[in-house]
């Protein structure tokens, strides 16, 4: 669609504020996310198209102007500058302004034009980027599925007209995520949406490099969080085309769940090859990418076990797993600091990860270094935020008797694994109004759940954040 080697000019307007945004944009799309392989969503499509696409390029100032906010924000709460809190007030009034002026040349675009369609699936994930970063989920979402209906349409053309694989790339990986994290005020889980947007197809050979790898190792995750949603959603319904992750069928869940852990196999199998025969001299970044991969390789392992098992307990056997996943984030962390610009990662990265381990895992020492490491983690990973998983832990974590880490005396030098009588699990969350207010109520069960699953819930309103999703 855009050819590979473009390099956006930086000056796009004579508005010194406007120019300023887009520089901005551009800083934090240049380093992207932890481990990232590659960035071509943003530098070949986007920036490439806000050179002469109106809606694109308002859409990039608005992204630009509430980047700057969230900096400015954060230094007024620092610093308690008043000053400072009325330049991200300002660049907040500047965001929302552009946000309009895009969303509005969105709403009176008539045109059914491939060029038209082509610039809609740019910015849908502008929008969402945006909405994402307002702490307004499902307005995101919505976002989203416009995107992702607009795509099946491509797809569903006579002759299917060409999109760039990096623009599918952006496309499955935040329809993956929200298929994953979903929302429980949001009705995209519910509506589904019957599209694959990755689909890697049998693996036939080597992997040609890692933004290969990335890209099959995204199809199974699609995959297996549309599967685990219908599960999640008790629909029934299976709406993976078995053929196209490994060319084998399956009758049931069962199936389906082996034939995708044989897909991580077989894709494990490969990255070896590929990481054993690169070069020596490959960079530190790549080095993260490849670190990066493999976490989401395990993570992706330990959610069909979780989904297969039939007992909390069945975690204990997966203490050694949960440990290398523990030390490849704590490497992918100790390799890519924060930096304290806003990012807009596409990449799963360690913030989910983490969670899994301080959900899942049956050693408390090891629980406990999950939620130390998700505070050095960035403050936002797509829609997983740092602060409101951390809370959720610990809400777990006290639930279960183990409100303070291990001290280092000893105490925790003989780690027995929680018994199943202690052990809350099959958390579900939900929005309520009390007194007219709104919160956040957990349900969950507690001990051993009869093997029909007909155990009942217990509740309890948190002052937990409901952006969190509504699977966990």
């Amino acid at each position: 669609m855009y050819p590979r080697t473009y390099q956006p000019t930086l000056t796009v307007s004579d508005n010194v504020k406007e120019q300023r945004s887009f520089h901005y944009f551009h800083i934090c799309v240049a380093q992207e996310t932890f481990g990232s392989v590659q960035t071509a969503p943003w530098y070949e499509l986007v920036l490439q198209a806000s050179q002469s696409v109106p809606i694109v390029q308002h859409a990039v100032f608005a992204l630009g102007f509430l980047l700057q906010a969230r900096e400015a924000d954060a230094k007024a709460r620092l610093l308690t500058c008043a000053t400072t809190s009325q330049v991200s007030e300002d660049l907040m009034r500047s965001s929302l302004l552009q946000y309009t002026k895009a969303m509005s040349l969105l709403s009176s675009e008539t045109s059914c034009s491939q060029a038209s369609q082509r610039s809609a699936l740019i910015v849908c994930p502008l929008f969402v980027w945006i909405e994402i970063l307002n702490r307004r989920l499902d307005p995101a979402l919505q976002h989203l599925k416009g995107g992702l209906s607009i795509l099946n349409s491509f797809n569903s053309a006579p002759s299917e007209p060409r999109i760039a694989s990096s623009l599918r790339d952006m496309y499955a990986r935040l329809h993956a995520q929200a298929r994953f994290h979903g929302s429980p005020t949001s009705d995209f889980n519910t509506q589904a949406m019957n599209v694959r947007v990755g689909s890697p197809g049998t693996l036939s050979g080597p992997f040609a490099d890692l933004a290969e790898a990335r890209r099959y190792l995204d199809g199974i995750a699609e995959a297996l969080y549309l599967e685990v949603r219908n599960i999640h959603t008790s629909t029934g319904n299976s709406k993976i085309e078995r053929s196209s992750i490994d060319g084998t069928a399956g009758e049931d869940d069962s199936s389906l769940f082996d034939m995708l852990r044989i897909s991580l196999t077989k894709w494990h199998a490969r990255f070896v090859t590929l990481t054993n025969d690169s070069t020596s001299g490959r960079p530190s970044p790549a080095s993260s990418a490849e670190a990066m991969l493999l976490l989401q390789h395990l993570s992706l392992n330990m959610i069909i076990e979780g989904v297969l098992c039939k007992s909390e307990m069945a975690y204990d056997q997966h203490t050694a797993t949960f440990e290398r996943m523990l030390s490849l984030a704590e490497r992918i962390l100790r390799t890519n600091r924060p930096s304290g610009l806003a990012v807009l990662p596409l990449d799963s990265g360690v913030i989910a990860p983490l969670f899994m381990i301080a959900l899942k895992c049956r050693d408390i020492v090891v629980r406990w270094k999950a939620v130390a490491l998700l505070e050095l983690a960035p403050e936002q990973e797509c829609m997983w935020r740092r602060d409101d998983v951390i809370a959720f832990a610990r809400w777990k974590f006290r639930k279960e008797g183990h409100e303070n880490p291990p001290t280092g005396d000893g105490l925790y030098s003989e780690v027995v694994p929680l018994a199943d009588a202690a052990r809350s699990h099959s958390e579900r969350s939900s929005t309520q109004f009390v007194g007219g207010r709104a919160v956040t109520v957990l349900h969950f069960k507690v001990g051993e759940s009869a093997a029909d699953g007909s155990s009942v819930f217990e509740s309890e309103i948190t002052d937990l954040s409901a952006d969190m999703g509504d699977i966990l």
